[in-house]
């Protein structure tokens, strides 16, 4: 079994000897200023651009991904710090994402060339590849009004990242 099916089942920590729980509990200081967790959390079936050694997923792994209750449950707990600490309401009960209310508190990710947006990249890819395209597909219409909003800061490239990863 791979390290990062073993991480999302609680049997194996991190590279850093972190377990994805600990991590969960990271404020925003420490979720900006780490950049490994983010291949752990999102995996994807291609090696990382920017982390040697990030797990890459087997189709046997996907479907792990896809059928086990658990790590689905972990994989959308994920998700959901990462839309806090982009500034953004995601409710897991209906699979709606929009600002919050504190949005403006977390934008300071806003910016030209800002690293997170190759990890927004990365989430919208994952999630689509382990079985939720839909929140995908949702979290780039919320990207859409950003990219309207702030168009000067994330520029047309990475918006075509983003929309090719759902696609």
């Amino acid at each position: 079994m791979s390290r990062v099916v073993q991480f999302y089942r609680l049997e194996n920590v991190h590279p850093l000897k972190y377990t994805i729980d600990e991590m969960w509990q990271w404020d925003d200081r420490q979720l900006e200023r780490m950049h490994n967790y983010i291949q752990w959390w999102f995996p994807l079936d291609e090696p990382s651009g920017n982390c040697l050694g990030a797990p890459i997923l087997t189709k046997d792994e996907i479907e792990q991904f896809h059928s086990d209750k658990e790590i689905q449950r972990r994989l959308l707990k994920s998700f959901s710090v990462m839309m806090n600490y982009y500034g953004f309401a995601f409710d897991d009960q209906t699979g709606k994402i929009g600002k919050a209310n504190d949005f403006e508190k977390h934008s300071g990710w806003l910016f030209p060339d800002n690293h997170n947006y190759l990890r927004i990249t990365r989430i919208l890819k994952s999630m689509t590849l382990l079985g939720f395209p839909e929140l995908s597909k949702e979290l780039l219409c919320m990207l859409e009004g950003l990219y309207k909003e702030y168009r000067a800061y994330i520029g047309p490239k990475t918006w075509k990242y983003w929309a090719d990863s759902v696609r």
